[in-house]
């Protein structure tokens, strides 16, 4: 069952401007299936940390050479080798979206990405799935299904905001919608199953993110520091809160939000006013980017 996602025209748009489309977010959010939906005839290669079954390491020239474009290249951030190789194949075309990537970390990957191909490279963040995608909500006008957001409808005219939000075949209430979360595998649970799904999502991201690629004390302090940002979501960013919190500096709390951030399972949001400085100068806000992986690392 594919539920359709709001993010599909905006990339459908990418893939006309630019020579590369990059769709980066965290583990599980749908990006390769949401590249598969948009464009079906398009082949999918997925590479793997422990592996290099196509050579690419080795030789990626050699793996473009016989995967011609356009093509989804799934979970990039494991052979970063392909980065310069794709940089030299696509300024010998103008031809547009002939590369599709995906990654779970922005690390010094997007880092790469953004500095070598500038220009050549649209970076488009997925996101989990919102409640209007995950309760399947349509605008009805004329018997019609529009893809209109509420906020669009609402905009127009809110005093016709209920009479064109209808909801159809909704799934979950609010609240309920806000303990599962979005990822859109937890379509397919039952509610019994999904404290058992975060707990799994939780230690691979421990084991295949945060083992390799960062430097905490341990994978168990860690674990107790997104623990503590869970129950700190939507509240200030204050890093000498945190460090009190679990007992390390305030330059190690950095550190580690840093990271937690550049795995896409945080957000930080400017504050609100409608002054632009005090926008930029005053305190942000931070936010799991999932509520249900928020919720589970509350014990909720």
């Amino acid at each position: 069952m594919y539920i359709r996602r709001q993010a599909e025209d905006v990339l459908a748009m990418y893939a006309q401007v630019f020579k590369i489309v990059l769709v980066t977010g965290a583990r599980q959010v749908g990006k390769s299936t949401l590249l598969r939906h948009v464009f079906p005839d398009v082949p999918l290669i997925t590479f793997d940390a422990d592996t290099d079954r196509h050579g690419v390491r080795t030789d990626p020239d050699y793996f473009l050479d016989n995967h011609k474009p356009p093509l989804i290249l799934d979970e990039v951030q494991y052979v970063p080798e392909l980065l310069s190789a794709l940089k030299r194949r696509v300024d010998k075309s103008d031809a547009k979206g002939q590369y599709f990537l995906t990654g779970s970390q922005n690390l010094s990957m997007l880092k790469t990405v953004s500095e070598s191909m500038a220009g050549r490279v649209g970076i488009f963040d997925l996101l989990p799935m919102s409640y209007q995608e995950l309760t399947n909500d349509l605008l009805l006008e004329g018997g019609k299904q529009r893809r209109d957001s509420w906020i669009s409808v609402y905009l127009q005219d809110p005093t016709q905001l209920i009479e064109r939000f209808e909801g159809v075949n909704r799934r979950y209430t609010v609240a309920e919608a806000i303990w599962r979360g979005g990822m859109p595998e937890l379509l397919k649970v039952q509610d019994n199953f999904v404290g058992r799904f975060f707990a799994g999502y939780v230690r691979s991201y421990l084991e295949r993110d945060v083992r390799v690629h960062a430097e905490p004390h341990s994978l168990k302090a860690y674990r107790d520091f997104i623990a503590v940002m869970a129950r700190l979501t939507a509240q200030e960013v204050n890093y000498s809160k945190m460090g009190k919190h679990l007992e390390v500096t305030r330059t190690t709390a950095k550190s580690w939000l840093a990271f937690l951030e550049q795995s896409f399972l945080w957000h930080e949001i400017s504050a609100y006013g409608g002054n632009a400085e005090k926008r930029i100068s005053q305190g942000r806000k931070g936010h799991f980017a999932d509520t249900g992986l928020a919720c589970a690392l509350q014990f909720i």
